[in-house]
């Protein structure tokens, strides 16, 4: 096909060693990338797409339905090239409107403080949550009503032995301490929860956020904030696997998951990491 000088319909250049998948539609009005990243890791790419030039690239984030112009791009002998940050095992849409292409940039210059000839302002430096957090496990389901950590671990490295093969959801309070600037920046707020087993829902000062399924753990906690003290609750819910094989390691504890299933599984069967591990980190988004 280079030979007749037609380009491929998708490329991309990255240091990452993973590879991006895509597949590709075209409507009358539009052409549509699904653009994926399997990997366990983010991949940052320079992507390029075979669309008629003046096409309009947006990104389209099926997450959140939320819809975003692509401010960053080239056209390129034939091509529409930018660049895609993915995280880890993730996708976007990549749509171009045909038509007008719009204002848009070329590029950024090289000094990182400065974007298209505009000063940006630095964000604040990060607040780590390192605690102390408090647990607290629903009753009746063989694990302790209240435990305090001064750190966040698994629950399978927990005492007694019912936290560790607790299955179920489990409350997370802290406090945190947010600063005047932090809050009157302008910049969105960002609370990452670093590594999650297996599912969380966040809320800040009793208001509840998004709930967070999959890496990365974060939730947009723009609004939610206020200078000085705030409360903040997390429940993670884990899997059932713990709750089964600890009904069978510990039959005199009573028997708490009922399932037809457990034939599948046995007493020396190792346990999964479950719970909020972190590190816990608010943020300023990049302006």
């Amino acid at each position: 096909m280079s030979g007749i000088g037609l380009q491929p319909d998708f490329t991309f250049e990255s240091s990452s060693e993973h590879d991006l998948d895509y597949i590709h539609r075209r409507t009358e009005n539009e052409e549509l990338y699904f653009v994926t990243n399997s990997a366990d890791e983010p991949v940052e790419a320079e992507c390029s797409f075979r669309v008629a030039e003046g096409s309009r690239p947006f990104l389209w984030n099926a997450e959140d339905g939320s819809i975003t112009p692509c401010p960053v791009y080239r056209f390129e002998n034939g091509t529409v090239r930018l660049p895609l940050k993915l995280e880890a095992i993730s996708s976007v849409f990549v749509v171009f409107n045909n038509g007008s292409a719009g204002d848009y940039m070329a590029g950024l210059m090289a000094d990182t403080d400065r974007s298209a000839g505009a000063a940006v302002t630095k964000p604040q430096p990060d607040i780590a949550l390192t605690g102390p957090w408090k647990l607290e496990f629903p009753a009746d389901r063989g694990a302790p009503r209240t435990i305090k950590l001064d750190a966040l671990k698994s629950w399978t490295e927990l005492e007694p032995k019912g936290a560790q093969v607790f299955s179920g959801t489990a409350l997370y309070t802290t406090s945190l301490q947010v600063p005047d600037n932090f809050i009157d920046s302008g910049r969105t707020l960002e609370l990452d929860l670093g590594q999650v087993l297996e599912v969380a829902e966040v809320s800040v000062n009793g208001t509840p956020t998004d709930i967070a399924w999959k890496p990365p753990y974060r939730v947009d906690v723009t609004g939610l904030l206020k200078a000085g003290t705030n409360r903040l609750e997390v429940k993670v819910t884990n899997l059932w696997h713990n709750r089964i094989v600890g009904d069978l390691k510990y039959p005199d504890q009573g028997e708490f998951a009922k399932t037809n299933m457990k034939h599948k599984f046995n007493a020396e069967m190792e346990l999964h990491r479950s719970g909020l591990i972190g590190p816990v980190v608010l943020r300023q988004n990049q302006g």
